[in-house]
């Protein structure tokens, strides 16, 4: 899997201010890609860059771009029925367990989240997830997380800095709230390394 392999992107979603979702058809990728594995996706004449996966199907494969510099620009400036080159899966991937889990997603790193959840729910985990970002522009696949909520597959807090949506204040503040009350088996976090590293430390006083 050196080289990558030219896939044809086949619809183009914006989620969020400056974020958009990109799949394309690879299922020699797709067969292979597990939740929290991410590809290096060959933007031609550009550049090539990892990015996580927010969907995985059996032929299909999907990215959540946040638009920050002049790789993740171009990508976002592609069209359906362009061609870019994807190589991977890498990474280890995230350990499916079973029991009362929580997920937490801090921005763009709720995106490689919701493979995970599909995981977890098909696994019969009990789910909480914390849906974080500064803004409620910057809130991520908002409508998938209610219906799931809505359907009692998973407990859905919605967080922002500034209170423009759901509970005010950064996630990491949520967990420790929420550790006061519940009780967790396991907890999954992406997003922006400081609000990992508090979620770590809140965990490790909680031994969880």
């Amino acid at each position: 899997m050196n080289r990558p392999i030219i896939s044809q992107i086949v619809n183009i979603r914006d989620e969020a201010k400056n974020r958009r979702t990109i799949t394309v058809k690879c299922p020699q990728v797709a067969r292979k890609a597990q939740p929290g594995q991410f590809i290096m996706v060959w933007i031609p004449g550009v550049d090539e860059i990892p990015m996580g996966l927010s969907y995985i199907g059996r032929k299909y494969l999907s990215f959540t771009v946040h638009i920050v510099g002049e790789a993740t620009k171009a990508l976002c400036q592609k069209h359906i029925g362009e061609l870019i080159g994807i190589r991977g899966p890498y990474g280890r991937g995230f350990t499916i367990t079973s029991g009362k889990v929580l997920v937490v997603g801090g921005g763009t790193g709720m995106a490689p989240l919701i493979p995970l959840i599909e995981k977890l729910i098909a696994n019969k985990s009990k789910i909480t997830v914390i849906n974080g970002a500064k803004t409620m522009n910057e809130l991520l696949f908002l409508d998938k997380l209610r219906k799931l909520h809505e359907r009692g597959k998973i407990k859905l807090i919605i967080s922002t800095d500034d209170g423009s949506m759901g509970l005010k204040g950064y996630a990491s503040d949520i967990v420790k709230e929420l550790l006061l009350k519940e009780e967790f088996n396991e907890i999954y976090i992406c997003g922006p390394e400081i609000m990992i590293v508090k979620i770590l430390r809140i965990a490790n006083k909680a031994r969880i």
